[in-house]
């Protein structure tokens, strides 16, 4: 029961950071796969500048239940 819970909980953040990047108006959120294990979150991808790195990389920070991002996009 605590591994199913802590997977609904994981996949709750990762649509609450899914939404604020498409919410983002400065980030292409087409372009960042989100995963989430343990309140640990991995972004990957390509993006088009630092700073839509560094924006979606706030953004998962940001994101309640969040211990820790690996900020894994490239620019």
């Amino acid at each position: 029961m605590i591994i199913r819970d802590e997977f609904f909980i994981d996949e709750l953040e990762k649509r609450e950071i899914e939404i604020a990047l498409r919410l983002n108006s400065c980030i292409d959120e087409r372009a960042i796969h989100v995963t989430v294990f343990a309140g640990v979150v991995v972004l990957r991808g390509v993006v088009r500048s630092s700073h839509e790195k560094d924006q979606a990389g706030r953004i998962a920070w940001s994101t309640p239940g969040v211990f820790n991002v690996l900020n894994n996009l490239t620019v």
